[in-house]
């Protein structure tokens, strides 16, 4: 049976804080040590955005139409894969599992350093603008449409 955790795949989340939520693959973890090979690192959706009606003004819209985002590493069995893929750019893929990985290393060697905060910062933000990019682009509209459930 093939792996179906591959980057750009499309999941939901099962348990915890985010049950219920989309995300999307950056990278996984796979370590020769049996604690981390069943990790992944997600790209997730926690504010989706709000429906817009014509009446609305520009300002209004705006921030309707804002999306949340957040990183997180899973272990696989708390998510459940399914049939889609997001496509990201090569550049955007690229850059995304550089910075996580950055990130997440720097978080293991220092815990409680600042620098680190600035830089997910700015992960977040190109993150932010990756989806953003996305959902004005209009093909991808089930992906940023909230579960009903």
């Amino acid at each position: 049976m093939g792996n179906c955790y591959k980057s750009g795949r499309v999941v939901l989340i099962l348990n915890g804080r985010f049950s219920g939520h989309k995300a999307v693959i950056i990278k996984n973890i796979d370590n020769q040590s049996s604690n981390d090979s069943k990790k992944i690192v997600l790209l997730g959706i926690k504010q989706y955005p709000k429906k817009i009606t014509r009446k609305m003004p520009k300002s209004k819209i705006h921030k309707r139409s804002r999306i949340k985002t957040f990183v997180k590493t899973m272990n696989k069995n708390h998510v459940f894969p399914t049939r889609y893929i997001l496509d990201l750019d090569k550049k955007n893929k690229e850059v995304i599992e550089q910075k996580t990985e950055e990130i997440f290393n720097k978080k293991k060697m220092e815990k409680g350093k600042g620098s680190t905060v600035i830089e997910t910062a700015k992960l977040f933000f190109l993150l932010d603008n990756i989806l953003m990019e996305k959902f004005f682009a209009g093909k991808t509209k089930w992906f940023f449409n909230r579960l009903r459930f």
